[in-house]
């Protein structure tokens, strides 16, 4: 194992985890989301430096000792967060619980980045657990090396009481990390609070939209009808596209073209619409589906046995388990309450004689 150290990447580690501690509990959510994700590119930092140097020096070494990395192995690193969660696991820099706080949140973070989404009663222990395990991957990483260099231009290592003319990895990064982390400290009890309210809270307002917004999904049936739809379209989306591609190009050519043209093109879109829609029908009668209204009652019974877990990780993997189907959930409701909203639109146009 060898990792050499850059002084620039230390410090700008250490200025993010720096600058993120400052937007933790602060009585505004949105200060959380921005520490969310300057930690998570902290984290991404840390993991591709250090393996990068890993395989590295693995190849090097691969005259004396077998190579651990094959080419795929490298692909996957490279490509997947998760991947290089589990390549850091092995080699002994993050134990169980801090692999899945980091997976767990690494992915709600892709939320908050992607679609500026964050629920306000996770958002803030989510931040602050998220910089506690950036945090310990710095020290354990740094913490490696035997390293020193000299210094001289360092001077922001002198807040932490170190001397900047000799720099000493295993050293700075212990002292900088116990500073980082002085006043921090989630019990197991803390997480179940913070899962037991962020799931609650969702059930209930899928339960509310059920009964109040859209009544007619209060059927079980009806609403898994609803839900096998949204979901095979979500796996399938260029079935839609195709359709609406033909149409596009038609209404474009239709002010240029002659009418027996614009006929016959108009033909072979109805022909291609009834042959789509028969491939969906098709389709959808095999389609075995996996969110299902048995979601959100199968999310409450966890919530009723979550005092018999006893470790964060076993905790965090069946919540990321619930979570990731109930987000489909909601995002096919939501898609469902757009388009309602799309159709009493077009309805009150009608009666206003728009």
């Amino acid at each position: 194992m060898y990792f050499h150290p850059d002084i620039r990447t230390f410090r700008l580690v250490v200025k993010q985890l720096e600058e993120s501690k400052k937007f933790i509990g602060k009585s505004e959510v949105v200060y959380s989301r921005m520490a969310i994700i300057l930690i998570d590119n902290v984290i991404e930092i840390l993991l591709v430096d250090f393996l990068n140097q890993e395989i590295e020096s693995s190849y090097k070494m691969s005259w004396a000792y077998k190579f651990d990395f094959s080419s795929r192995k490298i692909d996957l690193i490279n490509k997947y967060f998760d991947e290089k969660i589990k390549a850091i696991k092995k080699l002994g820099f993050v134990n169980d619980d801090d692999a899945s706080i980091l997976k767990t949140i690494h992915t709600y973070r892709n939320l908050i980045y992607h679609q500026g989404f964050h629920n306000p009663v996770t958002v803030d222990k989510f931040a602050e657990l998220y910089f506690m395990a950036a945090s310990r991957l710095f020290a354990r990483i740094y913490s490696s090396t035997g390293l020193s260099i000299w210094g001289g231009g360092e001077k922001w290592l002198r807040g932490y009481g170190l001397k900047i003319d000799h720099i000493n990895f295993k050293e700075a990064s212990e002292r900088i990390t116990s500073y980082l982390l002085n006043g921090f400290y989630i019990s197991l009890s803390t997480i179940k609070k913070m899962i037991f309210e962020d799931l609650n809270f969702r059930i209930n307002q899928i339960i509310l939209i059920r009964k109040d917004e859209l009544p007619w999904l209060k059927n079980d049936f009806i609403f898994d009808a609803h839900l096998k739809v949204a979901e095979y379209f979500d796996e399938n989306r260029y079935l839609l596209k195709e359709c609406y591609n033909s149409l596009y190009e038609f209404l474009k050519s239709i002010d240029t073209s002659k009418d027996e043209d614009n006929l016959k093109k108009w033909l072979k879109i109805k022909l291609e619409a009834k042959q789509i829609d028969e491939k969906i029908e098709k389709a959808l009668n095999n389609f075995k589906q996996t969110i299902s209204s048995q979601i959100p009652k199968q999310s409450l019974g966890f919530l009723r046995k979550i005092k018999n877990y006893h470790k964060i990780n076993k905790l965090l993997e069946k919540y990321c388990s619930i979570d990731k189907d109930l987000l489909k959930i909601e995002l096919y409701l939501n898609q469902l309450m757009d388009e309602f909203d799309e159709e009493m639109s077009k309805e009150l146009d009608l009666i206003r004689g728009k």
